[in-house]
């Protein structure tokens, strides 16, 4: 038998479930695997939290209706790579977490490619 782990859980899964308490400790637990909450540029709750506190700036740290993901902590530095719509996209082709760095790795060598080449 297959065990599956859930990756990515979208603000709609979550914020109204048992696992609404990661909006207070800015993630949670499950079965032994950490989750955290990300906006869509994959910034964490607290990072966000500390830049506004930073700032002196008030209010919800991601407002509401913006995507605030719950996303495998492994898998989060992946996400802040690509953002959320290309993550979404990387998960349907692949679970496989090698192969999602590997494919963050080919993107960041394209775009410094593509960098030096238009230093000419």
């Amino acid at each position: 038998m297959t065990e599956w782990e859930t990756i990515l859980m979208p603000r709609e899964h979550w914020a109204n479930s048992q696992f609404s308490v990661a909006r207070y400790f800015g993630g949670c637990t499950i079965n032994g695997k950490r989750y955290l909450i990300v906006d869509k540029y994959g910034r964490t709750l607290w990072e966000i939290s500390r830049r506004m506190e930073r700032d002196n700036e008030h209010g919800f740290a991601i407002p509401e209706g913006e995507p605030a993901d719950l996303v495998l902590d492994e898998w989060v530095p992946i996400y802040r790579a690509l953002h959320r719509n290309r993550f979404i996209e990387l998960l349907r082709r692949t679970t496989d977490l090698k192969v999602a760095r590997r494919y963050v790795r080919l993107i960041k060598f394209i775009k410094k490619s593509k960098k030096k080449g238009g230093q000419r």
